[in-house]
């Protein structure tokens, strides 16, 4: 097993700028730095939650598939608690705990309502739809 890089809240803390930007997700510390211009979201939602547990806000989202195969690629290390880390700190209330280095991406929310049929069926009743209006106007 190799060993892992390990960053106290005090280290993360200091990397809150464009020139150095990291993220705590899961347990896991990213430096998103080269991916902050071409964030989706915009780097705005990256600097408010630079240097402290975004994993609330990463889940909440709803990234897709693709955002979250690109953590693997941003990963440094992991986050190792302190006794001091909780208590001089703001908006760190839900640091959760290290895991391993990242093999899977974070699991995003699960609906339990399979969505990619309803919208192609949907689409096919609407294209269905406009073909029968189409056909029955050009016969008058």
């Amino acid at each position: 097993m190799e060993t892992q890089q390990e960053f106290t809240l005090e280290e993360i803390q200091k990397h809150t700028t464009l020139e150095s930007l990291w993220i705590i997700i899961n347990g896991n510390v990213y430096d998103v730095t080269s991916y902050a211009d071409t964030h989706p979201g915009g780097i705005d939602v990256l600097l408010e939650n630079a240097g402290k547990d975004a994993t609330n806000e990463f889940l909440d989202i709803g990234h897709s598939q693709v955002a979250m195969d690109q953590l693997k690629e941003l990963f440094i290390g992991v986050y190792k608690p302190t006794p001091n880390s909780s208590s001089n700190t703001t908006n760190n209330n839900n640091i959760q705990q290290p895991q391993q280095r990242p093999t899977q991406p974070p699991q995003q929310k699960e609906s339990s309502v399979p969505i990619l049929p309803i919208v192609i069926g949907a689409g096919a009743v609407v294209l269905g739809l406009a073909i029968a209006i189409t056909r029955s106007i050009t016969k008058k």
